[in-house]
């Protein structure tokens, strides 16, 4: 949390608040011109910041700021005059609160002000109309997704590699080695040279900071800050703070990590801290190259150390809306207290919009604990936002287009998977093979109280691959067999007959009765008069 007075704390939590924003714009060709509320245009500007992609709580993330600035041409900020100079330029952002006891006094008003910086973000996008523009930036971290490594990292421990990263980018690290060295894993020597040339520089400090159970943030004066959860509260919003909030009377705390080793096996790990209270949760994140070390002991003792650091912190999800109050940060623990809430509900700021001149809106993740003790679930959950428009490329010319496993009974929740692509070269005339490939397992947790009617999923896929046809029969074209397969057994058979030319094939599937355990649910293609083509002439 941004460091403010007293004075600042007591008037920014009365409901009504008197404030404004401003700031300075950097044009590309180093002029600076500066706007106010008099040039903001209120419906079109916001600032958002996350550090998680889902609804659970992550670590291994370096998510950008985004500022959409709306601003109308006047003449003082003349915005028809500069447009081209937009593109590149830098804006740096203030939010300036009034009262009566705060300090500063405003020139030409006489108003007792203090002022929150907010950032300095670089112009990616710029809109125009007649006599408006609309903006829209990034912090710092953006240049991390666009920019590659040139050569190989030096192994080394967790601050050589991100001060060679921040070095790379230009900007300054704001955490000290002394503060990294305190994090999980702080002083490991990591072998930093198994990323390739090439590798973006926000995936290697991603993984960097898994391994220290931490996330990157961009910090108001434009530094690369390295920043834990906790538990100590920053702020208590009471009734009178808050204009709204939706909050599941529930506290939970992640007590397990679960990690994919190189082999694609997941292996979860217990925190040996000692914890009392709040659902046992596990968090997945995936698969880390730092943390595939081939001594298990090696990968036990980093992931232990991790989640040793996590377990302490007890939470919960919530959605609250309160007056703007911009000196929270990403990540900042607070309190909800008063009539709604029990025993000082502790929440984490995960993502927040704060429009200007509006109501910040405040979320906390709090994952899915109905699947706390399902470790493959977790896995599938650290994923979902990277897949969703993901294109798995079956040999040059055939692509998954989407894939789904959903919820039927109100039992599985899985959500979007990757399957694995089994078939790699062309089915040619007369022959079969399998396409897709799925593994998954279900609980005995998650059955039915009675436990008769056991599990029901379905699934979908959307499919777009190349008929060749070769020979002309009954149809008059080339015929495809789609068979599905779960766990060893056929389940159902298609015939689709198709001319030449590129194709899309939705399928679905419906499985009741599943029982707790591990499934396996294969789908299979049969070509006969015609191929799929992994090279279309």
């Amino acid at each position: 949390m941004y460091s403010t007075s007293a004075e600042y704390k007591n008037e920014i939590a009365k409901r009504v608040i008197d404030c404004t924003w401003y700031g300075t714009i950097t044009l590309t060709d180093s002029t600076v011109i500066s706007f106010n509320r008099d040039n903001i245009d209120q419906n079109k500007s916001k600032l958002t910041r996350q550090n998680v992609s889902s609804e659970t709580l992550e670590i291994g993330n370096a998510f950008s700021q985004e500022l959409v600035l709306g601003l109308r041409d006047t003449d003082d900020l003349k915005v028809s005059a500069h447009r081209y100079e937009f593109y590149g330029a830098v804006i740096n952002l203030t939010f300036r609160l009034y009262g009566d006891t705060l300090a500063n006094t405003e020139t030409g008003t006489n108003k007792k002000y203090e002022d929150v910086p907010c950032g300095l973000f670089t112009v990616e996008k710029a809109e125009f109309t007649y006599q408006t523009a609309t903006l829209t930036a990034y912090d710092n971290l953006y240049k991390a997704a666009k920019k590659k490594i040139a050569s190989k990292l030096t192994d080394g421990t967790a601050y050589a590699g991100l001060s060679s990263l921040c070095t790379t980018l230009g900007v300054t690290l704001a955490t000290t080695q002394q503060q990294i060295a305190a994090m999980p894993n702080g002083t490991v020597s990591w072998k930093l040279s198994t990323f390739k040339k090439q590798t973006a520089v926000k995936d290697i400090i991603e993984a960097i900071c898994g391994c220290l159970g931490a996330n990157a943030v961009v910090n108001r004066q434009g530094q690369i800050e390295i920043k834990q959860y906790n538990s100590t509260s920053v702020r208590t919003i009471g009734d009178s703070a808050r204009y709204s909030s939706n909050y599941v009377d529930y506290l939970g705390r992640y007590t397990k990590l679960a990690l994919e080793n190189k082999d694609g096996e997941e292996e979860v790990y217990n925190a040996t801290v000692s914890t009392s209270g709040g659902k046992a949760l596990t968090m997945g994140i995936g698969k880390n190259v730092l943390l595939n070390e081939k001594n298990k002991a090696n990968r036990q003792t980093y992931a232990i150390a991790i989640i040793n650091s996590i377990a302490p912190i007890l939470y919960g999800p919530l959605n609250i809306s309160i007056p703007q109050d911009p000196s929270i940060d990403i990540g900042d623990a607070l309190t909800g207290s008063g009539a709604n809430f029990q025993n000082n509900f502790t929440f984490i700021d995960t993502k927040d919009e704060i429009p200007l001149f509006g109501q910040t809106k405040i979320s906390s993740a709090g994952g899915n604990y109905e699947l706390a003790n399902n470790k493959k679930a977790t896995k599938v959950e650290k994923k979902i936002s990277d897949l969703e428009q993901q294109q798995v490329e079956i040999g040059n010319n055939m692509a998954i287009i989407q894939t789904q496993i959903s919820e039927i009974s109100g039992m599985v929740n899985i959500g979007y998977i990757l399957p694995v692509a089994v078939n790699l070269e062309n089915i040619a005339d007369g022959s079969s093979s399998d396409v897709l490939r799925f593994e998954f397992t279900i609980d005995e947790a998650e059955e039915t109280e009675e436990g008769e009617l056991g599990e029901a999923i379905s699934f979908h896929a959307e499919l777009c691959f190349y008929i060749d046809t070769t020979i002309t029969n009954g149809y008059g074209d080339g015929l495809l067999t789609v068979t599905y397969t779960m766990d060893n057994e056929d389940t159902s058979s298609s015939v689709y007959a198709y001319r030449d030319g590129w194709k899309i094939l939705t399928l679905n599937g419906f499985f009741p009765s599943l029982q707790a355990g591990d499934h396996v649910f294969v789908v299979s293609f049969s070509m006969s008069g015609g191929a799929i083509d992994d090279q279309p002439s």
